[in-house]
């Protein structure tokens, strides 16, 4: 609202002025109903009304869930084959094995017990990094699911091939993982536009952790990342 009583203060100085003063955005808009006679005189209680009522109406453009995504040229080039070996991780916790592959959407009743356990981002790394200590050789249940989603995987393909190149240890890990932090399954709502919720937090501390154990394991090293860029947490 600050920006709006901006535009009609500068729009009565520029009346205020005469009529060589350049109008501001709003008084383009709203020209229609301006007459130049006004111009020497002073913006009416109409103009004025007009204006506000321009800048009541004008809408906020919401969020789309790609204004989240990353721009070409936003990750260095000596970064890139550690990306594609962090997009190759998301896929494997994912279960997405083939290019045309769709996140699953999230329902409201999976988030909320997240809302109720966590109330900041520090919470969720320090509850995240204290379970992966506590369990992290607890590996051995994972293994059917690990077996299963091998048996999925596709025949050919850059990303199945990637997967079967990696051992099963380190996807038993990253499966089980997943089962001891309380989740059916690893599935950040990529949808709702809120990169902040405790739900998206917990799943985006536990994708960049684990992407570091599992890279310093070099379960990543078929893909020639760099593993000095894997602590670094604002790039990844």
């Amino acid at each position: 609202m600050a920006d709006s009583n901006n535009d009609i203060l500068m729009l009565a100085l520029d009346s205020a002025r005469g009529s060589d003063a350049q109008p501001g955005p709003l008084a383009l808009k709203c020209k229609h109903s301006i007459g130049t006679s006004n111009a020497q005189a002073g913006p009416s209680s109409s103009n004025l009304k007009c204006l506000c009522n321009a800048a009541a109406r004008r809408p906020k453009k919401p969020k789309k869930p790609s204004d989240w995504h990353l721009r070409q040229g936003e990750v260095p080039k000596e970064a890139e084959k550690t990306k594609a070996a962090l997009e190759l991780h998301l896929r494997i916790l994912w279960h997405l094995s083939h290019q045309a592959a769709i996140p699953p959407a999230v329902a409201e009743r999976e988030k909320a017990p997240f809302k109720m356990c966590f109330s900041s981002e520090r919470q969720v790394k320090s509850s995240v990094t204290a379970s992966l200590d506590q369990n992290s050789g607890l590996i051995h249940d994972s293994c059917t699911l690990v077996e299963e989603f091998l048996k999925s995987l596709p025949d050919g393909g850059i990303i199945s091939n990637n997967i079967k190149c990696m051992s099963q240890s380190n996807l038993q890990l990253m499966f089980r993982t997943v089962a001891i932090l309380g989740l059916e399954q690893w599935a950040p709502d990529t949808l709702s536009c809120d990169p902040d919720s405790m739900y998206n937090l917990v799943h985006e501390h536990i994708v960049l952790i684990m992407f570091e154990q599992v890279s310093s394991a070099f379960g990543y090293s078929h893909m020639g990342l760099d593993l000095s860029l894997i602590h670094d947490f604002p790039l990844m």
